[in-house]
C-alpha cells in the first residue's frame, strides 16, 4: 500500500496595492502673461497662504475640523503651518499646495480648505484697499469740488467787474486775471471728472473675480 503522497499548500499573498501621488491643489493665476506672474505678487500670495486668517478660515470648517488628521493634532494651525509645502512656478504662474504628513483623504480636504480660505480672504483684502482708496479719492473729490466753487465764485466776481467803467490799463490787468483764473477752473474740472472715474472704476473692480483661482482640486488616490 503506497502512503499517500504529502500535500502542499501554496499561499499567495495578496499584492500591496501602490500609493498614488500624494494629493496636489493648484492655484492658477488667471492674470498671468506670457512672462509668467511677478515674484513679488507670488510672495504676496504666500504670504497669504501661510497666515493664521487663511489657516484658521480652513479649520473652522465642519468637513476639515472632523477630520482625524486634525483632531490628533495638540495645535492644528501650528502643524498645519509647519506640514503646508507650498511651490511656486512663477513662468506657469501657478502655485502647488500639498502636505508633508497625514492621511491622504484628509490631505485632500485640507489642501481644498487653504485653497478657498486663501481665495476668500484675498477678496476680502482687496475690497478693504479698494474702499479704502475710494474713501481717500471720495475726501480728495469733496475738497477739490470746493476749491472749484471758490475759483467760479472769483472767475463770476471779476467778469462783473469787467461791466464797469475801467481805466485800459486796469481792464487789461483784469482780462488777464480773468484767463489765468478762468484756466484754473478748467483745470480743477479736469481733476474731478479724473476722480469720478477712478471712483468708479474702484467700484466696478468690487465685483471682479479674485486674481488667483483653483485649476486643480486635490483629490486621496487610495
Amino acid at each position: 500500500m503506497l502512503a499517500h503522497a504529502p500535500i502542499l499548500f501554496l499561499i499567495l499573498a495578496a499584492p500591496v496595492p501602490k500609493e498614488g501621488p500624494p494629493p496636489v491643489t493648484i492655484l492658477q493665476d488667471t492674470k498671468a502673461g506670457s512672462g509668467g506672474t511677478p515674484a513679488l505678487f507670488m510672495r504676496e500670495q504666500v504670504t497669504l497662504l501661510r497666515s493664521p486668517l487663511v489657516l484658521r478660515g480652513a479649520l473652522i470648517r465642519r468637513e476639515v475640523a472632523r477630520l482625524e488628521t486634525v483632531q490628533k493634532q495638540a495645535d492644528p494651525e501650528d502643524w498645519l503651518r509647519s506640514n503646508l509645502s507650498i511651490e511656486v512656478r512663477e513662468k506657469e504662474g501657478t502655485i502647488r499646495l500639498s502636505l508633508k504628513s497625514g492621511r491622504r483623504q484628509d490631505q485632500a480636504i485640507l489642501l481644498n480648505a487653504v485653497a478657498e480660505s486663501s481665495l476668500r480672504e484675498a477678496v476680502a483684502q482687496s475690497r478693504r484697499q479698494k474702499e479704502q482708496q475710494v474713501e481717500e479719492l471720495t475726501k480728495s473729490r469733496t475738497e477739490r469740488a470746493a476749491k472749484l466753487e471758490r475759483l467760479r465764485l472769483d472767475y463770476k466776481r471779476l467778469a462783473e467787474m469787467t461791466t464797469r467803467q475801467l481805466d485800459p490799463d486796469v481792464r487789461k490787468a483784469l482780462d488777464g486775471d480773468m484767463r489765468t483764473q478762468q484756466g484754473q477752473v478748467r483745470l480743477e474740472e479736469k481733476s474731478l471728472s479724473s476722480l469720478d472715474r477712478q471712483i468708479a472704476e474702484l467700484r466696478e473692480e468690487f465685483r471682479a473675480p479674485p486674481r488667483f483661482t483653483v485649476s486643480q482640486r486635490a483629490r486621496a488616490h487610495e
